[in-house]
């Protein structure tokens, strides 16, 4: 039975169905926002050649497990946003040059996927958005992409990125899980505000991180094979830097002690050397937040007592049999609780609340009142 009466629809979502039959796509010429999904539990495994919605601008497809096959959609020359999803059986995309006004493509878990072609040609776009696309281990030159501002990459067997250090108006990258061992130099990045590179086991090398001038955020997680840092003291727009379990990495980068701009801090390195020093972070006085985890040999500097915006305080240490702990009062006000053997450390100034921290980790008294936790 087929959808009648529906020439006027200009946006349409179905789900849970067994066959796209019903659709009287002749009819849908006013079409602009189409979805389909839901179809999990269902054999759906060919959507209807869709070339005849010509006015489409909005496409998501998603939730289908036996989606193989994808007709059409390489003609949607109005088509602003794309959107698949979840379709774990789809093995190639048709062609994706002649989607010119496109600025948004999101493709998520779609493990079989081998092949994107015309995403290099897609100079509108400004979203791009490739996750947990298991198969896929190239993707085509983004040089041309000069439109794209966001830019997200996970895919663990993806070898090569080509392209990326010609994206002057990117201001979101984000990498992880990726196979490469490098990444292209980004010094020429200059608009780039957020950058994450997170959980990617190879890489050893990154370059260019020190010239981004607008960078506000910068991640560094779980980058197991990466040894050295760029010094980071041009970056002086940076807010929020974190820097954890990159687990060959012997030294802090070098400059963290002049971003003055800088709110949040967070370094988890467990592998440091012994003789590492804890940034000086006086000058450091917008920092609002200040997380350590396992670094073991860092010393907190005295005068961080002296920072005036510094609302919060974490200690984390789970490499440590010390399990006595130190509690400071501050202005006449003590909060204890129980702590296990991974402390939460809070340590705020003025009436607000009080630090609490391991003494391994030697923060000095400073002439405030110290107490044992029995």
């Amino acid at each position: 039975m087929l959808l009648t009466g529906i020439g006027a629809l200009k946006r349409l979502t179905l789900g849970s169905l067994h066959s796209l039959d019903v659709l009287n796509l002749d009819r849908l010429t006013l079409l602009k926002r189409l979805k389909l999904g839901s179809f999990c539990h269902h054999a759906l495994k060919e959507v209807p050649d869709l070339a005849r919605l010509s006015s489409l601008q909005e496409l998501t497809i998603g939730h289908c497990d036996n989606l193989t096959l994808l007709r059409g959609m390489g003609e949607f020359v109005a088509l602003k946003q794309l959107t698949l999803d979840r379709l774990y059986e789809l093995k190639e995309v048709p062609d994706l040059a002649r989607l010119t006004a496109l600025q948004e493509l999101t493709m998520e878990e779609c493990g079989n996927l081998t092949l994107l072609r015309g995403i290099g040609e897609l100079v509108a776009l400004k979203q791009l958005t490739l996750n947990r696309l298991y198969a896929l281990k190239e993707v085509l030159d983004l040089a041309r992409l000069t439109a794209l501002q966001e830019l997200t990459i996970r895919c663990s067997n993806l070898k090569l990125l080509r392209g990326i250090c010609e994206l002057v108006a990117l201001k979101r990258l984000r990498l992880g899980r990726l196979y490469s061992k490098e990444v292209p130099d980004l010094a020429r990045l200059t608009a780039l505000q957020e950058l994450k590179i997170e959980e990617c086991g190879n890489l050893t090398l990154l370059r260019g991180i020190g010239e981004l001038v607008a960078l506000k955020q910068l991640t560094l997680d779980r980058v197991y094979a990466l040894k050295g840092v760029p010094n980071l003291a041009r970056l002086t727009a940076q807010q929020e830097l974190t820097i954890s379990l990159c687990g060959k990495l012997k030294a802090l980068p070098r400059g963290i002690g002049d971003l003055s701009a800088l709110k949040q801090l967070s370094l988890g390195c467990y592998t440091l050397d012994a003789r590492e020093e804890m940034p000086d972070l006086a000058r450091l006085t917008a920092l609002q937040e200040l997380t350590i985890s396992d670094c073991s040999c860092l010393r907190l500097p005295e005068r961080i007592l002296q920072l005036s915006a510094l609302t919060k305080l974490r200690i984390s240490h789970r490499y440590t049999h010390e399990h006595k702990w130190d509690i400071l009062v501050i202005g006449g006000a003590l909060k204890a609780w129980p702590l296990p053997s991974l402390a939460i450390l809070e340590f705020c100034v003025g009436r607000r609340e009080v630090a609490l921290y391991a003494p391994s980790l030697g923060l000095p008294g400073c002439g405030l009142e110290q107490r044992r936790n029995p």
